[in-house]
């Protein structure tokens, strides 16, 4: 295989955890009798910086800082987070890419204890990653520093990143890897395709791709 290296983002494209995100800012929203956003209208404004992302839903900083809105929405996501599922398939297209001689690493804007308590409930996926980068904050402004650090400490000549949004795409150019995304997760397809890069429904199609495209 061309690629001997995986770096997969978690949130939105190995954990199905957008529904539940649409719910958690909805709630905060209510809560401060904002519009509401649709499935599809979430889709659209979603993005990283996650602070920029508050602003573009009508979040005001000048009344309530960030920060205590961070805490807000992480209060209801993430002891419900740990009940949400991984995508079908995600987790048989990890083992069987792992049996081809796949090295997954995963790195996630998410907070590193977070995300911690979430992978602890997929047995499944134990011993699945060879490395596991996150963040010592849950503000999630971005990913790019963690990934250049990656970037200086492995050789990924031969990795290819995977995830879900614009954001990912563009830590992928930071580490000079090829990129991938799938489209359901936390961002519409019209954004994805305007990446340049490929676009899946899902990961459970990256096998067959890499049969039709990346075998050498």
């Amino acid at each position: 295989m061309k690629y001997t290296n995986i770096i997969w983002d978690w949130n939105g494209t190995l954990l199905n955890d957008t529904e539940l995100s649409i719910k958690c800012i909805n709630t905060l929203l209510k809560r401060r009798s904002l519009p509401l956003l649709s499935a599809e209208q979430y889709r659209e404004v979603f993005g990283f910086p996650i602070r920029e992302y508050y602003q573009r839903i009508g979040l005001d900083f000048e009344k309530e800082p960030f920060e205590t809105l961070a805490v807000e929405y992480m209060e209801l996501y993430q002891i419900r987070s740990l009940s949400c599922k991984l995508y079908e398939g995600a987790a048989e297209t990890l083992a069987l890419l792992k049996e081809k001689g796949v090295r997954h690493i995963l790195l996630s804007a998410s907070d590193t204890g977070y995300l911690s308590a979430q992978l602890a409930c997929y047995p499944e996926l134990a011993g699945m990653f060879s490395r596991i980068m996150g963040l010592d904050n849950i503000h999630a402004a971005s990913k790019t520093a963690l990934g250049r650090l990656l970037a200086a400490q492995e050789d990924l000549s031969s990795a290819l990143a995977v995830g879900d949004t614009p954001h990912d795409a563009e830590v992928a150019k930071a580490m000079n890897v090829d990129c991938v995304l799938v489209a359901c997760g936390h961002k519409d397809r019209k954004s994805l395709l305007a990446c340049g890069v490929p676009v899946l429904e899902s990961v459970r199609q990256l096998p067959e791709f890499f049969t039709k495209r990346f075998y050498e």
